[in-house]
This record gives C-alpha cells, sequence and structure tokens, in this order.
C-alpha cells in the first residue's frame, strides 16, 4: 500500500522560525518519526512525500541521512489539497494511506486497525471535549467529533475527487471525497494522544507524551 506523508507546510503558528515537521523529538525530527512509522509495516510500497517548494535537496539529503530507501519526494502545492493531488499523481496502489508528517503518535496496532478495516473512506475520529458554537447556535456535543490522520482510501476514488475538487480548498481529504463523490467515511474510534504538532502548547505537550511512551512502552 502507498503512504503518502504531508511535509509542504511551513507552520508559522509553531513559531519555531523552521518548518515544524523537522522539530526535534526524542533526538530526531517529526518527519523522520512518520517514515520510520510505515518503513516498520510489512506492506509499505512507496512513501510518497510532499516537500516545501525549493527545498528538494534538503528534504532527499535528510531521508538519506537517515537510511529511508524506498520514498519519492514531491513538489508540495500552495494548498494542502494541491499537495495531497501531485502525491496522488504518483500512487499505484489500490489503496493509499495518507498522513501528517506532524502527527508523530501513531502506533502499529493501531495503523494495523485501520488497514485492517474496510471501506472507501476509513478515517479516525474522536468526541470533541468541549462545547462548540456554530452559525448563532450550540451544537450537541455527542454529534461532533474531531477527524484524525492517518486516513485510508480507495486510490481511484480520491484522486477522482481530487479531480472533480479542483481550485476549491479542502483541507481534508475525506470531507473532499463525501463532497465531491458523496461516499460517507467509515469511522473508526481514534487515538487521544494522536495530535498534530500546530501550536507552542502543542510542542510541549508533545514532548511529555514522547517521554511517557518511551517509559511506558506503547509507543
Amino acid at each position: 500500500m502507498d503512504v503518502i506523508i504531508l511535509a509542504a507546510g511551513i507552520g508559522k503558528r509553531a513559531k519555531l522560525n523552521y518548518p515544524k515537521q523537522f522539530m526535534r523529538l526524542g533526538g530526531k525530527p517529526l518527519i523522520v518519526h512518520a517514515i520510520d512509522l510505515f518503513n516498520k509495516v510489512s506492506n509499505t510500497e512507496k512513501i510518497i512525500i510532499t516537500v516545501i517548494p525549493g527545498q528538494m535537496d534538503f528534504f532527499k539529503e535528510l531521508i538519506s541521512d537517515y537510511g529511508f530507501s524506498n520514498c519519492i519526494c514531491v513538489e508540495g502545492g500552495s494548498t494542502r489539497q494541491e499537495s495531497v493531488y501531485n502525491a496522488l499523481q504518483v500512487c499505484s496502489s489500490e489503496r493509499v494511506i495518507i498522513h501528517e508528517a506532524v502527527r508523530p503518535f501513531v502506533t502499529l496496532e493501531f495503523l494495523k486497525k485501520l488497514k485492517e478495516k474496510e471501506g472507501e473512506a476509513v478515517v479516525p475520529c474522536v468526541p470533541v471535549t468541549s462545547t462548540v458554537f456554530y452559525k448563532e447556535d450550540f451544537l450537541d456535543r455527542d454529534k461532533v467529533l474531531c477527524v484524525q490522520l492517518p486516513q485510508i482510501f480507495n486510490t481511484g476514488l480520491i484522486k477522482k475527487a481530487h479531480e472533480l475538487g479542483k481550485g476549491k480548498n479542502y483541507t481534508d481529504d475525506s470531507s473532499l471525497l463525501l463532497h465531491e463523490l458523496g461516499i460517507d467515511p467509515v469511522i473508526v474510534d481514534g487515538l487521544d494522544q494522536n495530535i498534530k504538532i500546530t501550536t507552542p502548547q502543542d510542542i510541549k505537550i508533545a514532548e511529555v507524551i514522547y517521554n511517557e511512551s518511551c517509559c511506558n512502552n506503547w509507543w
């Protein structure tokens, strides 16, 4: 199964003065943690990494330094949607996994559960813990979920959905598939620790999760 790892963002909200996918956690950049996860999965075919435009050589050198041999770098677009589309052009497996470099706490056990689930789109979600206010009304919290990655898609269908959605600005591929092709995702329980590192506070939380995971050997 091919894997797409999104790593073309700048990540200004993290306030690191460099792209957050290069932030070190346990001595290794976040993007290396992501690649390493999928390298441990036996049927991973290609690992396709979207890179920051103009930094192709830097990404390739970093990947080579860590000894990864099955990675393909493609230049990212001006939006997340464009980056995914570019990566899909080199996907050839029947199903594809889409992940973000800045979600370092996915476990092999969780990934195995996702891959065993049937469906055109398999999407992990966790319940929201705060009240949600939307368009002058409060939503029923029990009906609202927070979407996570990695997500798994039928490759042909997600490619078709991206073709139909060109020029729009979707920030999630499962919503793109739903709105462009009317295909509902299969929802699976996500992981509480599977945070997306976005802000300085997330960085501090990630360091705590990492230290606890090393002590408890669950990562």
